[in-house]
């Protein structure tokens, strides 16, 4: 009976232990803005699930802001102020000649958070940015050149620890 104590003890543990481990697991997934999100305003937009970059490599959870006769691409998304942090992978899709640089800009309800230049030779770059409590969040090109990408776009609340999705592509 001892025996069948201990095991069943055992057995308790390793439950607990793997549900523990699985929660956080869960706890540290964040949410793709592409997936979770439509824009609510967009001229030059386009979602694709998977996307070639400058430098050759593939990404998921990504757009793409256009450029046509110097129109800019631009998205609005509402994301109802329920995340503390946004992360991305960003730079010029592929396939573009010699260009004058993009100037690109993200603002949070309203106010600029993010400004970078991409240049048409560029590899991606990983960026985090601070956006706890914002609910519109709007991405464009502000010197419109080529097209600029935004991959893995990934969305954290309160209490997840950021981390570097890249590597995470196929």
């Amino acid at each position: 009976m001892a025996s069948k104590l201990i095991r069943m003890k055992k057995y308790l543990f390793l439950t607990v232990v793997c549900l523990l481990m699985s929660i956080r697991l869960f706890s540290q997934t964040p949410v793709y803005l592409t997936k979770a999100y439509k824009p609510v305003e967009s001229d030059l937009y386009k979602a694709h699930s998977s996307l070639e970059i400058q430098g050759g490599d593939t990404w998921n959870n990504c757009f793409t802001l256009g450029v046509i006769n110097n129109y800019h691409g631009y998205a609005t998304f509402n994301i109802g102020g329920k995340y503390e942090t946004i992360s991305f992978i960003m730079g010029p899709d592929k396939g573009h000649g010699k260009n004058d640089p993009n100037i690109v800009q993200i603002h949070a309800d309203g106010k600029r958070i993010f400004e970078h230049v991409v240049r048409d030779s560029d590899l991606a770059e990983h960026f985090t940015l601070n956006i706890s409590g914002v609910d519109k969040l709007e991405f464009s090109l502000l010197k419109p050149e080529f097209d600029v990408a935004f991959c893995e776009v990934a969305l954290w609340t309160k209490g997840q620890t950021p981390h570097d999705l890249r590597g995470k592509h196929d």
